[in-house]
Order: structure tokens, then C-alpha cells, then sequence
């Protein structure tokens, strides 16, 4: 009698081999001046890469795509989420005025089908094209039984730089600063379980819904470099909200950038909703609370800046064909919330 294989149970090492090849081949794409292969080993000179004089420091963001993954699983659409896996990540970053310089990537499944993967790498590594950032490292791990059938999971990790002193996270807010907003476009990767309570993704496959693929997969913005860039030229810059998990809600990341006894008052006249979300609330039935609390509602970035250098932060972003704009204001808190949409 023929003896069990790992193969039988699951595991295939030449699949695994070869999608990790593939991957490695495509992760070349990224590599810049920092990078140096030893031995078949990505790793990044420091001394190059931190590129920043007196003490830098380095900090790690982690973050996935979430139950986004349900959708380009039942859509057989994986191109966009590796995007989405790099945005999140590096935009963590750039909201402290933190310099990402190197990005991995971990993929579980239950069988490694090299089609899908080699797809999502390719979404990975476009994300670090538009980020600048060198993709050096990845896991693909084929686990049996512990995903069901098609499913697959993302995570990723970057690596980022600062000077010491150089940290952006609200600490100088002031009453009076304008709230400067970059889009979102779509969905981003939060807020997908309510979203999949209100469209199925089989029905979305299946374009039996509101939704279509193409809209609910948009991939996140990445707005690394000009962020950045926008901090290095407009000292007035407070820090930015990466609008993710808690959307505009209390719980969001808007919040923390507001010292005691700050409000962010919000205007929602003065961004357009993307569809999308309108579809969703009007569908599901869902409060506007709701809706703002669990979703970004267009907005993606939002940053106090000092009133007189609002209006030439928003021009300096539409220099580079991002549509900015002054979506509130800092007022003082009057009542329990911090977050006020009017």
C-alpha cells in the first residue's frame, strides 16, 4: 500500500516553489538603489535608504485587506487587492510623516493556485511602484482546510523611517485650522462586512446588483509620495487621518489628531459621496451615523492646516491632478463628539 504525501494532504512544494518564484521575479520591478541581492536575498543599505541626517528612527506598520478578499474571490478579480494591501500599509505611515522604505507581504490559502497569486503579486507590486517603495520580501503558505474553498488571505508589513522630532500626529493642532481632504474614490478596505450584509458577493459576481465588480474592487488611492512631499513644503501641516477602520466616526483615525477639548467639524456639502456609498446606505437601510462611522465616504486623507496655508495645500495637490479640498474646520468641543458632520 502506497504510503501518504504531504502532496495528499495538500501541500504541493513545486506549486508553492513556483508561485514564490514568480513572485520574486516581479518583485524585482520595485527594487531601487537601496537594494542589494545577497545570495538570492533582498535586503535593504540602510545607509541609503534612511537618507535622513541627525537620529532616525525606524517603525513597522501591519495591515491587510480584510473581508475585501470575499469579493475578489467571488469576482475572480485578485489585480486590484494587492493595491489595496500596499495602501494601506504605507499610507499608515505617511500620515505621521514617516518615509516607508522597504515592503513584504504574507499569503495564506488552502491550495496555492498560481494564476490568482501570481495576479495579486502583480497588484502588489504596482502598489509599490505608486508608493516607491522596494517589495524585498513574501510567505506564501498553503495550509489545507483552514480557509474555505477558494479564499485566500493578505497581509503586509512595512518598514519606514523618521527623524527623531519629525513626528506628525496632531500634537500641534490649533482652533481655527482648516481640514484639508484628499478622495477616496470608492471603498477602500473598510467597512466590507456591512457592505457584503447589503450586497452578497455572489450576487455582485453575478452582477445581480446594485454593485458591479469593477466598482466594489476599486482599489485604495495611495497618496505616500505626495503626502510627503506636501509635509516637506508646508510646515503647517498637523498630520494626517488615514480614514480606514472607524471611517469619520468617533472611533476613526480623524480623532486622534484633535487635542483635548477640539471638535472636527465637518461639511458635507463639500465633497461629493461616491456613489457607491449611496447605493450601500440606500439598499441596506442604513442611518448616516452609521454610514460615517464604518465607511470613508469619499474622504481618504484629512489633515489640519493652519488657516492662511489651507488654500496652498489644496492648490498643491491639484498641481499633481489630485482633488483636494477644505472639507471643515477645528472648532472648540462644545457637546461629547469629537467628530461633527453638519
Amino acid at each position: 500500500m502506497k504510503g501518504s504525501t504531504y502532496e495528499d494532504a495538500g501541500v504541493n512544494i513545486a506549486r508553492g516553489d513556483a508561485a514564490s518564484a514568480d513572485a520574486f521575479r516581479q518583485m524585482q520591478q520595485t527594487f531601487d538603489e537601496t537594494v542589494v541581492v545577497d545570495t538570492g536575498l533582498p535586503a535593504i543599505q540602510l545607509i541609503k535608504a534612511l537618507r535622513l541626517p541627525g537620529r532616525p528612527r525606524l517603525h513597522a506598520t501591519v495591515d491587510g485587506v480584510g473581508t475585501k478578499l470575499l469579493y475578489a474571490a467571488a469576482c475572480g478579480i485578485h489585480d486590484t487587492v494587492g493595491i489595496d494591501l500596499v495602501a494601506m500599509c504605507v499610507d499608515d505611515h505617511a500620515r505621521y510623516n514617516i518615509y516607508p522604505i522597504c515592503f513584504a507581504a504574507y499569503r495564506g490559502t488552502n491550495t496555492i493556485d498560481e494564476t490568482v497569486f501570481s495576479s495579486v503579486t502583480k497588484g502588489v507590486v504596482e502598489g509599490c511602484k505608486r508608493a516607491g517603495v522596494p517589495y524585498i520580501a513574501g510567505e506564501t503558505a498553503e495550509m489545507p482546510g483552514f480557509y474555505a474553498g477558494s479564499h485566500y488571505e493578505l497581509v503586509g508589513v512595512s518598514v519606514g523611517v523618521y527623524e527623531e522630532g519629525a513626528l506628525r500626529h496632531g500634537q500641534d493642532t490649533r482652533l481655527g485650522d482648516l481640514l484639508v481632504a484628499l478622495p477616496s474614490f470608492g471603498g477602500g478596505s473598510n467597512g466590507f462586512s456591512l457592505m457584503r450584509h447589503v450586497f452578497p458577493p455572489e450576487k455582485v459576481a453575478a452582477r445581480e446588483s446594485a454593485v458591479g465588480p469593477e466598482e466594489i474592487l476599486k482599489p485604495a488611492p495611495i497618496f505616500t509620495r505626495p503626502v510627503l512631499k506636501a509635509n516637506r513644503t508646508y510646515k503647517t501641516i498637523r498630520g494626517w487621518a488615514h480614514i480606514t477602520g472607524g471611517g469619520l466616526g468617533e472611533r476613526g483615525k480623524l480623532a486622534s489628531l484633535l487635542p483635548s477639548g477640539f471638535c472636527a467639524r465637518l461639511d458635507r456639502k463639500s465633497w461629493q459621496v461616491p456613489p457607491l456609498f449611496q447605493k450601500v446606505q440606500e439598499a441596506g437601510s442604513i442611518s448616516d451615523e452609521e454610514m460615517f462611522s464604518t465607511f470613508n465616504m469619499g474622504l481618504m486623507m484629512i489633515a489640519p492646516v493652519q488657516k492662511r496655508q489651507a488654500a496652498q495645500v489644496v492648490r498643491f495637490f491639484e498641481s499633481l491632478g489630485i482633488s483636494a479640498a477644505v472639507v471643515g474646520r477645528v472648532e472648540e468641543q462644545t457637546g461629547v463628539n469629537k467628530i461633527e458632520v453638519v
